[in-house]
C-alpha cells in the first residue's frame, strides 16, 4: 500500500515545481484538462486544486522515492512474517514427528495431555491454563452451585 503524498504538496509554488519537472506537454497530459484552464493554474489566475497538485505529484520524479521506500518496507515486513511462519512451522513439524514416533501410545483425543505441546501455535491461540472468568474471578472464593471459584474453576469433592 502507498501512503498518500505529504501534506505539504499543496499550492501555486509546489504546482508550478512539479510542471517544471514534467514539463508542459506532460503536465498537461497527465493531468487532462483543457490548455486554457492549465495556462490559468499556472500562472495563478485559478485556484489550483490539490487534486491537480497531487496528480503532478504521482507523475514527477519526486513520488518515486516515497514508492520505492514504502516497497521496500513493505518487503522487509513479509520477509519476517514469513520467517516466524517458517519458524513455527519447524517447530509444529518436530512435535508431530515426536508424537508420531511414540508408538506405544494407544490413540487418543484431541484434548489429551499429549496435544497440549500444540497450545500457543496460530493467530487464534487460546489459554486453556487461565480461563477469563470476567466478574466470577473477581469474587474471590464464593460457593456457586458446587463450583468454588478462586481466579479458576475447582470442581467441588
Amino acid at each position: 500500500m502507498v501512503n498518500p503524498p505529504p501534506r505539504e504538496v499543496w499550492g501555486l509554488n509546489v504546482f508550478q515545481a512539479l510542471v517544471e519537472a514534467l514539463g508542459h506537454a506532460q503536465a498537461l497530459l497527465a493531468l487532462d484538462a483543457p490548455r486554457c484552464t492549465f495556462s490559468r493554474w499556472l500562472l495563478g489566475k485559478l485556484r489550483v486544486p490539490r487534486r491537480a497538485v497531487h496528480c503532478l505529484y504521482w507523475h514527477s520524479p519526486y513520488s518515486q522515492s516515497q514508492i520505492d521506500s514504502d516497497c521496500y518496507t513493505f518487503v522487509q515486513i513479509l520477509a519476517v512474517e514469513a520467517r516466524a511462519l517458517r519458524h513455527e512451522n519447524e517447530a509444529l513439524r518436530n512435535a508431530l514427528k515426536k508424537l508420531q514416533s511414540n508408538k506405544r501410545l494407544p490413540p487418543s483425543a484431541a484434548n489429551d495431555s499429549r496435544f497440549h505441546e500444540f497450545r500457543g501455535y496460530g493467530r487464534d491461540s487460546v489459554n486453556m491454563d487461565a480461563p477469563d472468568l470476567g466478574i466470577l474471578g473477581q469474587l474471590g472464593s464464593s460457593n456457586v452451585d458446587g463450583a468454588r471459584f478462586r481466579g479458576t474453576l475447582v470442581p467441588s469433592l
